[in-house]
């Protein structure tokens, strides 16, 4: 959606362009550079402005919607780099209106908030070999959000106040993330409020460009909430894909007070069409519940939307039984503006014959401008024990 900068890391770096494309450049008096007293900040002083604005209306009902939520956020903010230097402070308001037949329901931050202010120094040795330390609030995303993250449903994001170093030496990377949160509760101010301390350790080997590529990350995470739970998470996350094929693995265990718990989850796929046009892919999920002395499995910030249909009616843990999604999905990039994205969930527990529903959702995602879109998405399950539900949301975002 935007050009952005890409780092040694080949990750994406934050927007480099506005959306008139200005790109503004202070810099000091020009002063002459020995070639062997090269500024290693660099000559320049650049800022990008950084803005979202983002609505949403979501509908929820059995069979027709009876909860309709509309939500809103402004984020605005600037962003500076010299070099090997940058930073970002961004703040931002969040609105939610939450209407049912008991009445309207009003929450989020009715005041600009601090959403990012980090500091960030990236230094590289080689096309191969570089570090990058990040102190301050920032997004953190942990395996595509399936451990942390993911910003995309949860309308005012996920910032956590971080250092989160990062060393590559291709074809190894190295991470560790030590974060906080802190969240005051906005029904009972006095209260005190929820804490979250992650620590992340990462350790990857890949493969890049070439015909066969792929990542496997070991990681382990360790989580404390309130400072009376704490849960320790281990696995593995890969990716692999040769030709038109691809496929992801995944298993991690976790252990806390209440037992041991587990994830397990594989993907396979298959690319149609010159330029992707469509990718189908076929997976399944199971997840423990605390039936058998397993302790239920939680991410840690996770966004369940993403990986357990649109409607979300449950995290592994709310049922004893566990939770499975045996999915089928297909992406269809139409144009270079219009993409639809189908799929269908059976929802059950990982052992026995009971089914939980059946659920299939559909996603639109028309890009207006490079900077502005129109997303649209609706859910409904049937059969099994969670009855029949429907639900349905849209979006429209700007965001340079």
């Amino acid at each position: 959606m935007l050009r952005r900068r890409v780092n040694a890391f080949g990750n994406l770096a934050p927007p480099a362009i506005c959306a008139m494309g200005i790109a503004l450049g202070l810099a000091p008096a020009a002063h002459a550079e020995s070639p062997d007293r090269a500024d290693p900040f660099g000559p320049q002083l650049r800022w990008y402005p950084v803005l979202e604005i983002r609505g949403r209306l979501e509908a929820e009902g059995t069979p027709m919607p009876d909860t309709r939520t509309v939500g809103q956020v402004a984020r605005v903010g600037i962003e500076a780099d010299r070099g090997i230097l940058s930073a970002r402070v961004s703040l931002q308001e969040v609105r939610a209106w939450t209407g049912d037949k008991d009445g309207l329901a009003i929450s989020g931050s009715f005041v600009p908030e601090l959403a990012e202010g980090w500091a960030r120094l990236d230094g590289e040795l080689s096309s191969s070999v570089g570090g990058r330390l990040t102190i301050g609030r920032q997004p953190i995303e942990i395996d595509e959000g399936r451990l942390v993250g993911r910003r995309d449903w949860q309308l005012d994001g996920q910032f956590l106040d971080a250092i989160r170093f990062e060393l590559l030496a291709a074809p190894l990377t190295f991470e560790v993330v030590n974060a906080r949160r802190f969240q005051p509760d906005p029904d009972d101010p006095g209260a005190d409020p929820f804490s979250l301390g992650v620590t992340v350790l990462r350790l990857g080997v890949g493969r890049e460009g070439g015909a066969v590529e792929g990542k496997l990350d070991l990681l382990s995470v360790v989580d404390a909430r309130n400072t009376a739970v704490v849960t320790s998470t281990t696995g593995f996350y890969g990716t692999l894909s040769a030709g038109r094929s691809l496929g992801t693995a995944e298993c991690y265990f976790q252990q806390n007070a209440a037992g041991n718990g587990s994830l397990l989850s594989g993907e396979v796929g298959w690319v149609i069409g010159q330029r992707r046009a469509w990718v189908v892919q076929a997976s399944y999920t199971a997840a423990s519940g605390d039936h058998g002395g397993l302790a239920p499995f939680q991410p840690v910030l996770g966004d369940e939307h993403d990986q357990y249909g649109l409607l979300d009616v449950m995290q592994p843990g709310d049922d004893s039984r566990g939770l499975s999604d045996l999915a089928v999905k297909a992406e269809l990039q139409a144009s270079a503006r219009l993409a639809a994205r189908v799929a269908a969930h059976r929802l059950a527990p990982p052992v026995g014959a009971a089914t939980y529903g059946y659920e299939g959702d559909l996603s639109l995602v028309w890009h207006i401008t490079p900077y502005a879109e129109v997303t649209l998405g609706s859910g409904v399950i049937g059969a099994g024990e969670l009855g029949l539900r429907a639900g349905a949301y849209a979006e429209i975002g700007v965001e340079f």
